[in-house]
């Protein structure tokens, strides 16, 4: 259950950037090529699948609290950028 409510957040934190960066775009008035559009696209979801990837490789070579204490430094650290 904590998988896919992990997912949804990411989704939904990951479309709300999209959403800030389409209406900026369309505030300039610059339109996106369907296939520069599906490249991004192509290359958001690569980057999704290998970090997911990643991190089940990793949580089975940590333990679990080693891993909660790395995830919240990365996510301080990211906050902190």
């Amino acid at each position: 259950m904590i998988s896919i409510l992990s997912s949804l957040l990411f989704r939904l934190t990951s479309n709300l950037d999209n959403v800030v960066i389409g209406m900026a775009y369309g505030i300039k008035k610059i339109k996106i090529v369907i296939l520069t559009n599906v490249l991004i696209t192509l290359i958001t979801t690569l980057g999704t699948f290998l970090s997911m990837t990643a991190d089940r490789l990793i949580a089975e070579l940590m333990p679990v609290y080693i891993s909660n204490i790395v995830d919240a430094l990365i996510i301080i650290g990211l906050g902190l950028n």
